[in-house]
Formats: C-alpha cells, structure tokens, sequence
C-alpha cells in the first residue's frame, strides 16, 4: 500500500463519519421535537438555561479552574509536605515523622536518647532533642 490508497482510505472513512454523525444528529432532533416541542423549548427552556444553566456552569468551572490552579498548594497543606524538600521516615519507637538524614547522620544517638541512656553531662534537653531529630520546627 502506497501513500495515496492510505489517503484515499482515510478520506472515505473520514466521510462515512461525517454521514453518521450528520444523521445521529438528525435522530436526536427528530426526537428533542417529539419530547418537547419548539414552542414550548423557546418560551421555557431557553430561559431557564440563561438565566440558571449558564451561571451554574459557569461556577462549577471556576471552580474546576481554581483547584487546578492551586492544586499544588492544596496538596502540601494537606499532605504535610509544606516542610521542605527532604525525606521523612517514622521515628523508630515514636509516633513521630523525622528527618531520615538526621537519623541516618547519628542513628546511635537517636537510640540512646530514645532509651533514656545518655550521659548526664550531656547538655541536650527534651525540646534540644526533638529539635535536632527534626520532630519539632524551631
């Protein structure tokens, strides 16, 4: 098969979809008169639709256009992802979301304080601690 029987077939198809469409379309207003009739669609269902239909539609895609537009923001407020740009894990034996890099910085550290087995000395309070894991913001 050459370009022009492709074409030429194409074409052909082309032109039996405009027919059935042209004739689907006859179909369904031979069948809109039956139901309701021209009369009675220009005194009531015109207005209805400009006065109720268009403003409706009109809402509803604002709408549409206002979540796309702000699809982004919406998905890190309600995602929790408004934090930043770093991987979170699930603080082993808390019930909290930490920074990985954190954990993996000094995971010894972490199980130490998470066990109560840190020195005395140690100058790291409660808050200190759940700052520098990443469990609170400063």
């Amino acid at each position: 098969m050459d370009f022009e029987t492709v074409k030429k077939f194409i074409l052909e198809k082309l032109k039996e979809l405009l027919l059935v469409l042209e004739n689907f379309g006859r179909y369904l207003e031979e069948k809109l008169n039956t139901l309701i009739p021209p009369d009675v669609r220009d005194s009531k269902i015109y207005p209805w639709l400009i006065y109720v239909g268009l403003p409706v539609t009109m809402g509803v895609l604002f709408l549409i256009l206002f979540c796309w537009c702000c699809k982004r923001c919406c998905r890190c407020c309600c995602c929790s992802r408004s934090r930043g740009n770093y991987k979170m894990m699930k603080a082993p034996g808390r019930d909290y979301r930490m920074r990985r890099s954190d954990f993996e910085s000094d995971p010894r550290s972490y199980f130490l304080d998470l066990r109560g087995k840190r020195p005395k000395n140690s100058s790291s309070g409660d808050d200190n601690m759940y700052l520098r894991y990443g469990l609170l913001d400063p």
